[in-house]
């Protein structure tokens, strides 16, 4: 037989407990420690248990990220984002699969980007601001696209040391070494990105091809230089 309690409640005492976030922890708690309790009692409970658990791992292990670095330049950032999304929206169509896109950005960039447009799979972890602020570098361009080459490996280290899932590829910007040299250095597969057009990359492939072939220079000193005014 059931005993049920005819006390009355006091609805403003009970409404102030389920408010209080020390009660609510105390609560779970309990609920958890009676929920072990029964499944440790039941064998079948235990079997269930055991099941959640290994698919829990397996889900885990199923989790590829992708860490992608942009170049910091809107030109770049922008289409690499796009990108993200496209492939998210094709990669992460089945629940036993997901496919995350850790994009890296200075804090400076990240206040710059609308994150409320940014589709559940695309995160963005930060650097510190290494490079000279975007809103002056155009003043001395030297020094910034200096920084981007030395500033931004070692930083970018750390955050891939903090990680807690496994880097599966890494997404960079064909402008930047360094990526490069890292996925390397950490046998981690790379790909690189080229936010241009297929035309500009042909020159600069070529103009490459004819310095190492040392044909990018010639010599024009024999000819006459007409100047126009």
């Amino acid at each position: 037989m059931r005993v049920v309690s005819t006390e009355k409640v006091d609805e403003g005492k009970f409404y102030a407990k389920i408010k209080d976030p020390q009660w609510l922890e105390r609560r779970r708690k309990a609920v958890n420690c009676e929920k072990q309790r029964k499944e440790s009692q039941d064998p079948q409970l235990r079997q269930q248990f055991q099941v959640t658990k290994q698919l829990t791992k397996t889900l885990k292990m199923s989790t590829n990220q992708v860490v992608v670095v942009p170049y910091p330049g809107r030109g770049h950032i922008n289409p690499l984002l796009n990108l993200c999304h496209l492939l998210t929206s094709k990669l992460n169509q089945h629940n036993y699969h997901t496919t995350i896109f850790t994009v890296v950005v200075t804090e400076e960039w990240l206040g710059f980007l609308s994150q409320n447009q940014v589709q559940s799979n695309v995160q963005f972890v930060t650097i510190p601001n290494v490079l000279p602020s975007e809103h002056n570098r155009g003043s001395d361009m030297i020094t910034f696209l200096a920084a981007v080459k030395n500033n931004m490996k070692g930083p970018f280290e750390d955050v891939l040391d903090k990680m807690e899932v496994k880097v599966t590829l890494i997404v960079a910007d064909a402008t930047m070494m360094w990526p490069f040299e890292v996925a390397n250095e950490r046998n981690i597969p790379v790909a690189a990105y080229f936010p241009m057009s297929g035309q500009m990359f042909s020159v600069m492939h070529h103009v490459d091809l004819l310095e190492s072939n040392n044909q990018l220079y010639a010599d024009v000193s024999g000819l006459v230089c007409f100047l126009f005014s």
